[in-house]
């Protein structure tokens, strides 16, 4: 079982980076990159689940936090930089 879903995850992670390096826009970029990072934090919960070892749940919810952190300050920065660019075409 832990197989098929280890592969299953895998699977998912490998479309979203593919869909990742395929986008032009910076914002959907971010969004595939944010979903291949809770993927991945996913596995990491089910490696815990399997070795019934519960540090890697702490170490995921530490992922989990980390991407977070560093998504809303990416997304503040280009936001911030695109509102420049409109506000100098007009």
């Amino acid at each position: 079982m832990i197989y098929i879903a280890t592969g299953l995850v895998f699977i998912s992670i490998t479309i979203t980076v593919i869909k990742t390096l395929l986008e032009k826009d910076i914002f959907t970029k971010l969004l595939f990159l944010n979903s291949s990072i809770n993927l991945s934090g996913l596995f990491i919960c089910f490696l815990a689940t399997f070795k019934t070892y519960a540090c890697y749940i702490d170490i995921a919810l530490i992922y989990y936090l980390l991407s977070f952190i560093s998504t809303n300050a990416y997304l503040q920065f280009f936001l911030a930089k695109h509102k420049n660019v409109k506000r100098n075409i007009k």
